[in-house]
């Protein structure tokens, strides 16, 4: 066969072309062989097609002489080139640094910090039963991405449509949210789906106000998606931020978020109780404390401390005895702990009393509001001026332009 290709004679005539496959017209100078199967010239594009034939067909013969076939054959002999090359510099790394050459270390992963709310509806006592262990339902998540020197990077928003209960008046009144306003949104599933993905697989850690998110998300994935371990994984980078705030003020009661901002000279942004703005402003507490030098490495993960009814079942742990502290004399009538010796002696004097502090209180209101509210949380004055002090002369979170316009 070799032999009848070397001793092929092209025909002259520049009319034959290969229209029996492609159904086209050409020109001679563009064909870059000859079929001798269909008997016409065909073209390096129809060769691409590979609809009967292509380059290495015994029944196509090339024209040598063509500039197609040059260029191929000088793309040829650069990629051996470049293949020699490299071959050669691995050989040389492999002597210098006696590692194996083909072996790539896995990808560094980056630092990246979460700052995530939620909002959430109630469950009637009736939807309750049905579903047992959950309280409520997410209806929005919010969250903002920082990186390892907490800028901003992203942010994420989502509307959920819960799928037992239906959102309250009060609960529509607080976030602005209505059942219309999740008509079309994701379930839950999906829309956490997104949320995984947005957070990606860097090294991340998550912060939240309080661990009621964490005990949420927690209840509801084993719920809704009980197959994927890999977001209870996920659920083990939360630590809660309002913790770690009240430790550092020494608090004895929970501080609030409006209050932490107040407490780091900060005044809110955006709408209240709104997942996303809520996450936002979370981010801008984290962020002045860490420019502080307030965040600690070792923090306790919410994982290791926190858990539900339906993680105890889950995990098979005993819980622990609940720890009641309402007093079984606030039920009891005046009249009858009078007989057990426990009444006020003198309640219209306690009443005068107090109606003196009230005045007293406000008289001087303007003085005494800082002193008064770190009393209400149990922080020592000396503490909470120290601390607000330094968060004074601490620049807030820098947002680019658009996202600052939108939570200004």
């Amino acid at each position: 066969m070799e032999n009848d290709k070397k001793d092929f004679a092209f025909p002259t005539e520049p009319d034959t072309i290969c229209d029996t496959i492609f159904n086209t017209q050409t020109y001679f100078s563009r064909c870059v062989g000859y079929c001798t199967f269909h008997k016409g010239y065909l073209t390096a594009h129809q060769l691409k097609l590979k609809q009967c034939l292509s380059k290495n067909c015994d029944s196509f013969i090339k024209r040598e002489d063509h500039q197609y076939w040059k260029e191929v054959e000088r793309k040829k002999t650069e990629k051996e080139l470049r293949k020699a090359k490299q071959k050669l510099e691995n050989e040389v790394f492999e002597n210098n640094s006696h590692t194996l050459v083909g072996k790539k270390s896995p990808p560094q992963k980056k630092k990246r910090y979460i700052c995530l709310d939620l909002e959430m509806c109630e469950l009637t006592s009736k939807q309750r039963k049905s579903v047992k262990g959950m309280a409520g339902e997410v209806i929005q998540i919010g969250a903002v991405m920082l990186d390892e020197n907490l800028k901003y990077l992203s942010e994420f928003s989502s509307f959920v449509k819960p799928v037992y209960g239906q959102i309250s008046e009060d609960i529509s009144n607080l976030t602005g949210i209505t059942d219309e306003t999740v008509q079309n949104a994701d379930t839950f599933t999906t829309a956490f789906y997104k949320f995984f993905c947005w957070a990606g697989n860097d090294d991340i850690t998550t912060f939240c106000w309080s661990d009621s998110d964490y005990k949420q998300l927690w209840d509801e994935i084993y719920i809704k998606a009980k197959g994927h371990d890999e977001y209870r994984d996920f659920l083990r980078t939360f630590v809660d931020l309002q913790a770690i705030f009240d430790r550092k003020l020494g608090a004895e009661q929970s501080v609030s978020l409006d209050k932490a901002l107040k407490f780091c000279n900060l005044k809110f942004k955006g709408q209240r109780h709104s997942a996303l703005f809520d996450s936002f402003n979370t981010a801008r507490v984290l962020y002045k404390m860490y420019r502080n030098g307030q965040l600690e490495d070792g923090w306790n993960y919410i994982a290791s401390y926190s858990e539900t009814d339906i993680s105890k079942k889950y995990f098979k742990v005993n819980s622990f005895d609940k720890d009641y502290t309402s007093s079984f004399a606030s039920f009891i009538s005046p009249e009858l702990l009078e007989k057990f010796g426990h009444a006020n002696e003198n309640p219209k004097e306690e009443n005068e009393k107090h109606e003196e502090k009230i005045s007293v209180v406000k008289r001087f209101d303007n003085i005494l509001t800082p002193f008064f509210s770190c009393a209400n949380y149990g922080i020592s004055f000396s503490a909470w001026l120290k601390f607000t002090v330094r968060m004074k002369f601490t620049r807030d979170l820098k947002l680019p332009k658009l996202v600052e316009k939108n939570v200004g």
